[in-house]
């Protein structure tokens, strides 16, 4: 049972109509969460990021690349992983989706929540019919082989650890959920490592035209966060555990 209920003094078609619209519509309908005041600017940041509608606080510049930071445990990726990317892929089910976290066992699991949205749950097939799983183009509960409808030739979903071999496909969007774990905060060549990852790997995975969103929390001023932002042009939106507003 999803909880809270959604209100049934509306018509279901309002609900499914909302949610194709509003990210946090879909977030209570679909997944049965409310959304804190933090995790609504998180929804509408990604949803303005991938509409092609983020502007750069500074330049005015369209954005593509996004850094979201604040503290552990406060819903960031329930809003971007568990919903944005299944939304993103529901409104365009052609589109490629890759995402990296700190290790293969982490992947793993998100790579099997974002299955079960996509292939089992009702609410957000009700709201998304023409993205349903094309088993015929490789649907397949091995990570990283999930395709969507006719429209698309790529795995629409794709999960990796941090180092791993990525393999002949770009993306439409990148997420990077936790990239660094604490032992390689702990470590200068570790670190050093996993921005050299993103430098010759993960960019170079972008489709023209992607968008790129980095969730996490800071590990110190020379961080990974930091690197994409003054080397990499990441707008950043940072959420700090006590806001003066």
């Amino acid at each position: 049972m999803i909880w809270p209920p959604p209100d049934t003094s509306y018509p279901q078609a309002v609900w499914i109509a909302a949610s194709r619209l509003d990210h946090k519509t879909y977030g209570l309908y679909v997944h049965g969460r409310t959304y804190a005041p933090h995790q609504l600017l998180i929804a509408q940041a990604f949803t303005q990021l991938v509409n092609g509608e983020l502007l750069h606080p500074v330049t005015g510049d369209v954005v593509h690349n996004l850094a979201i930071s604040g503290p552990p445990r406060h819903g960031k990726t329930t809003v971007v992983d568990e919903h944005g990317i299944c939304r993103f892929l529901g409104h365009w089910p052609w589109k490629s989706v890759m995402f990296f976290t700190s290790s293969d066992n982490l992947a793993a699991a998100y790579d099997a929540a974002i299955a079960h949205t996509l292939a089992q749950n009702e609410r957000h097939a009700a709201v998304f019919p023409q993205a349903e799983p094309d088993y015929k183009k490789g649907w397949s509960t091995e990570r990283g082989r999930y395709l969507m409808l006719t429209p698309g030739k790529d795995p629409a979903f794709k999960a990796y650890g941090m180092g791993a071999e990525v393999l002949g496909i770009g993306a439409d969007l990148i997420v990077m959920d936790d990239p660094i774990g604490e032992r390689d905060e702990k470590s200068p060549a570790s670190m050093a490592d996993r921005k050299g990852f993103y430098d010759s790997t993960i960019s170079n995975r972008a489709n023209p035209g992607a968008f790129q969103v980095f969730i996490g929390h800071r590990w110190g001023p020379d961080d990974f966060l930091d690197h994409l932002v003054k080397n990499w042009g990441f707008a950043w939106l940072n959420l700090p555990a006590l806001s003066e507003n």
